[in-house]
C-alpha cells in the first residue's frame, strides 16, 4: 500500500503489519494535490517517487524537494537504490525492456506550478541487477521560437510509451507534437 501523504507499509493476509516506512511528502501548504506517479512493482521490489531526506546519498539542499526515482524491498521496507535522474510526480514512469533485454523504466520532467527537477526531458533509468537507478540516456527538448524551454514548453504531463526501438511521448509548445526517440540512445528520430 501506498500514500502520497508519506506513508507505506506492507502487511499479511491475517492483517498484521509486515513493515512500515514514512517518507517525506508534500508539504500541504504548497502542494495541495495528489501525486499522480503511482508505484510500480518489479520482481520484489515496489518503485516509488520520493524526495530525498538529509542525510541520504545525491541529497543537496539545493534539491531539497527534487523526487526521485526509488527501489524499496517488497520483502523489508528498505530503500534498495535511489535513481540519479529527479522525476516529475505529475505521471507515471513506464517499465519496459531494452533491445539488449535489460530491464529499465521512462521517467519525465517538467510541468507546471514551478516543478523543479531539470533538466526538462526524458531519461531511460537502468534496472539491471547492480545498475539500478543509472541513467542509461536523457532527452532534453530545445528550446524553440515561442516556446522557451520550461514547465510550459515540455511537460511530463502526458502518458508516454516506449518498447525496445521506440519512446513515445508529447510536446506542449509552441505546438502541440508527438515525440519518438531512438530507445537505445534517446536522439529524437521525428516530430
Amino acid at each position: 500500500f501506498f500514500n502520497s501523504s508519506g506513508e507505506m507499509g506492507c502487511w499479511d493476509y491475517q492483517g498484521r503489519e509486515v513493515w512500515r516506512r514514512k517518507f517525506r511528502a508534500a508539504d500541504p501548504r504548497k502542494e495541495h494535490f495528489n501525486k499522480q506517479h503511482e508505484p510500480i512493482l518489479h520482481g520484489d521490489t515496489i518503485i516509488t517517487l520520493e524526495p530525498l531526506s538529509p542525510g541520504e546519498p545525491g541529497y543537496r539542499s539545493d534539491r531539497d524537494w527534487w523526487h526521485h526515482l526509488r527501489g524499496i524491498d517488497g520483502k523489508t521496507g528498505k530503500t534498495r537504490w535511489i535513481a540519479e535522474d529527479g522525476s516529475t510526480y505529475y505521471c507515471t514512469s513506464v517499465l519496459g525492456k531494452t533491445a539488449g533485454g535489460i530491464s529499465a523504466i521512462f521517467t519525465a520532467r517538467g510541468g507546471p506550478h514551478g516543478v523543479p527537477e531539470r533538466p526538462i526531458g526524458v531519461s531511460l533509468v537502468s534496472l539491471q541487477p547492480g545498475q539500478e537507478g543509472k541513467t542509461l540516456w536523457r532527452y532534453t527538448p530545445e528550446s524553440l521560437p515561442g516556446g522557451p524551454l520550461d514547465g510550459t514548453t515540455f511537460q511530463g504531463l502526458y502518458t508516454m510509451s516506449w518498447d525496445s526501438r521506440h519512446c513515445y511521448l508529447f510536446r506542449h509548445a509552441p505546438e502541440e507534437s508527438h515525440l519518438v526517440l531512438n530507445a537505445a540512445d534517446g536522439s529524437l528520430l521525428r516530430r
